[in-house]
């Protein structure tokens, strides 16, 4: 380097243009600005001049990682440690495969932010999906739940009547209200409630699907859209029972077995049979509870895949796999509250039917089953939502559903 002029008065071997007025002293360490511009800033700690210091070290220890000397800092670690929603920039790849694009982590097109849901969001999202679409999710409730109300109070009626005429001809007719009639209208009545709570459940799922990227959908056009994969969710519905049922049979069997088998072998048996069988019982309960959670997302995945019966419960395995214990704690969470919430709108029906009790049969259940027509048309949505909720947040997290939900609503 060319030695330039020191404060002594010395001249550099280079030459100096004409009209130019002489460079500023050099600083400490022999360095000049450019001739015409003011004298540079003192050096900063990394003995650069005339740049802006770089952004504070980030988790690695690095300076300046995420661009040259003057970037802005990248933002501050989500709750997953990434930086913003997924830690890549656009291109890179990373955790969705080369060409992602990522979303903003703040995208909410309808009831719930597009990204792994909190227990609050999921129950916000619940209650904003009931209110965004009153007409599908409540309106439809007290229809579908109504009709098989009354169905159930009639065959309920003609079965109390029957009741009470036998009791008033005497003990040896009492007997006359078990005929297999009268069973199977109470059977019938339970199945037709069973099987619109179902109807209902698959109309919601849909409709609350479509309120996560913030559509609202006609009754119409749900109907239109779960039609043909309604009777998919009853075979859906009618194998689970018929697993459950076997269940309960087997350990009923089992227990029968166990015990007899103890009673023969006599001496002080018995209180080994006081502890065995409660413990099969709750190991029964603790299986039916796995399956139930397993096989929860079956459903939506009929009435938003298209699946079949026993492509939904293998598709439904697949997805729990590794998340049983929020959804059992959440779904468990949800049935406790849920009943509380029933329970309590129908006090005052029931407080209602007591004072009325005196004048006949008829009008407690009548104000009873008004009580449960009010109940089920809070609760089906709202555990038709959680459950919906549930499935979009688990394929969030495990197949990055929020990227497509997010184009989706972009495109809607």
């Amino acid at each position: 380097m060319s030695q330039q002029p020191g404060a002594d008065g010395h001249e550099s071997s280079g030459q100096q243009s004409p009209g130019v007025p002489p460079a500023p002293p050099p600083d400490q360490y022999g360095q000049y600005g450019q001739y015409g511009t003011p004298p540079p800033p003192a050096p900063d700690q990394y003995g650069q001049y005339g740049t802006p210091p770089p952004p504070a070290p980030d988790q690695y220890g690095q300076y300046g990682q995420y661009g040259q000397y003057g970037t802005p800092p990248p933002p501050a670690p989500d709750q997953y440690g990434q930086y913003g929603q997924y830690g890549q920039p656009p291109g890179t790849g990373g955790y969705y495969g080369a060409g992602f694009v990522p979303v903003p982590s703040a995208v909410q097109p309808g009831i719930v932010p597009l990204r792994p849901l909190t227990l609050g969001e999921i129950y916000d999202g619940a209650f904003r999906a009931i209110r965004s679409n009153p007409m599908v999710m409540f309106g439809l409730a007290i229809i579908v739940v109504g009709v098989g109300a009354i169905v159930q109070l009639g065959f309920t009626a003609a079965f109390v009547g029957r009741i009470e005429r036998a009791a008033q001809a005497g003990v040896a007719d009492v007997d006359a209200f078990f005929s297999v009639g009268t069973f199977a209208g109470l059977l019938l009545s339970s199945a037709a409630v069973s099987l619109a709570t179902l109807i209902l459940e698959g109309l919601a799922i849909i409709s609350v699907s479509e309120s996560v990227i913030g559509r609202k959908v006609s009754l119409g056009e749900v109907w239109r859209r779960a039609r043909g994969r309604l009777w998919r969710l009853v075979a859906l519905s009618l194998l689970l029972g018929a697993a459950g049922i076997a269940a309960v049979a087997a350990a009923t069997v089992a227990v029968v077995g166990l015990s007899v088998a103890l009673v023969e072998a006599g001496g002080d048996n018995w209180a080994l049979l006081f502890v065995l069988v409660p413990v099969l019982f709750l190991a029964l309960l603790v299986l039916l509870a796995f399956i139930a959670v397993r096989t929860m997302f079956a459903p939506c995945t009929i009435m938003l895949e298209g699946t079949g019966v026993f492509a939904s419960i293998a598709r439904s395995w697949r997805l729990t796999k590794g998340h049983f214990w929020r959804l059992f704690g959440i779904m468990l969470l949800t049935v406790v509250l849920v009943g509380i919430l029933v329970s309590i709108l129908s006090v005052p029906f029931s407080m209602v039917g007591t004072i009325f009790a005196t004048d006949g049969f008829m009008v407690p259940l009548v104000l009873s089953s008004i009580g449960q027509l009010v109940g089920s048309a809070l609760s089906i949505p709202v555990m038709a939502a959680v459950l919906a909720l549930l499935y979009v947040d688990v394929r969030m997290r495990k197949e990055g559903l929020d990227v497509e939900l997010a184009r989706a609503a972009q495109a809607g």
